[in-house]
């Protein structure tokens, strides 16, 4: 497995990365996560996407159990997690409204926590996780360096922060920002076109895709852009161009590859080396969507993808 610098001054991180986001959605066993995390080890993604919210605050702690069991057993593996985010949930009953806190009292006790529930003595990378209208930038920006002081991180990111709002915390800050994880993939195009990734390539700041995959459905014909938008004028041609499901089985044939892995592919072959944090339960499909690392994707070929998911030829 490929690995890339994510910033000139941060850690090389595996060209795909196993996000746990998902993993308390269905009745996965502790063997079945031990399965995971080697099936992960052996295609060589060792970097493991995390967040103190994920599974209501439980996922954390139920990975960091399985993983104190193998660590002798594995070698050197890298974690990310995320702090800020207040959900409004059962473990909190006390709390009015899902919120964040960007406060270094909350985050510190989020990394005490995250560190605790992994067994781990240091976080690789910790991301904001969203933007806080409140937050002190100064108050922020120096807890974070101090988090790095004390050794309880190594680097800070950000998660779905604007170029402007990630300046800003930057601006606060002696230790660089690594990277911003944002949500894009062939269902979510935004960053492509306001300034998101345009920003992180300026850089030299390798971008991390939450969701690489569209939250597992990348269906989108024309007839369903019109019926979500039915004063939309679509035109004769619009109608023509096929839906995103179908491109993507015409290429994962011309490839010999799945439609997961085409679909990773196409977000590979973007210049600034996103970087896709991928969120299967499954092992064959972890497998399957690691050869999309063998994927030489065609420059029409990435456009036909584009096109079909825009529902429209480019301009």
């Amino acid at each position: 497995m490929q690995e890339l610098r994510i910033h000139p001054k941060g850690p090389h991180v595996s060209r795909l990365v196993y996000g746990a986001w998902r993993m308390l959605d269905s009745d996965l066993s502790s063997s079945d996560v031990e399965r995971n995390i080697q099936t992960c080890i052996e295609l060589g993604i060792n970097w493991f996407d995390h967040a103190d919210i994920y599974g209501n605050y439980g996922c954390e702690e139920f990975f960091g159990s399985v993983y104190k069991k193998i660590k002798s057993k594995l070698p050197q593996i890298h974690f990310v997690t995320k702090a800020d985010i207040m959900l409004f949930s059962d473990k909190y009953p006390n709390r009015k409204v899902k919120h964040y806190d960007t406060s270094p009292k909350h985050i510190e006790l989020s990394v005490d926590n995250s560190l605790k529930y992994l067994g781990i003595d240091k976080i690789d990378i910790l991301l904001l996780h969203r933007p806080d209208p409140l937050m002190n930038a100064d108050e922020t920006g120096v807890c974070l360096d101090q988090l790095i002081e004390k050794g309880k991180i190594a680097y800070v990111g950000v998660s779905n922060f604007s170029p402007s709002q990630f300046s800003l915390l930057q601006s606060r800050m002696k230790n660089p920002l690594v990277t911003n994880q944002i949500e894009v993939s062939l269902k979510k195009l935004d960053s492509l076109v306001n300034g998101d990734l345009d920003y992180l390539y300026q850089q030299k700041i390798r971008p991390m895709s939450w969701s690489p995959l569209g939250g597992g459905s990348l269906m989108r014909s024309v007839a369903e852009l019109q019926k979500s938008n039915p004063n939309k004028e679509i035109s004769k041609h619009e109608r023509s161009i096929p839906s995103l499901s179908e491109i993507l089985v015409q290429l994962s044939e011309k490839y010999n590859t799945t439609e997961n892995a085409m679909a990773l592919s196409w977000l590979l072959r973007h210049p600034s080396d996103i970087i896709p944090v991928i969120g299967s339960n499954s092992s064959e499909r972890i497998h399957q969507m690691a050869k999309s690392m063998e994927i030489e994707l065609d420059r029409e070929d990435w456009f036909l993808l584009y096109q079909s998911a825009l529902g429209k030829e480019v301009p």
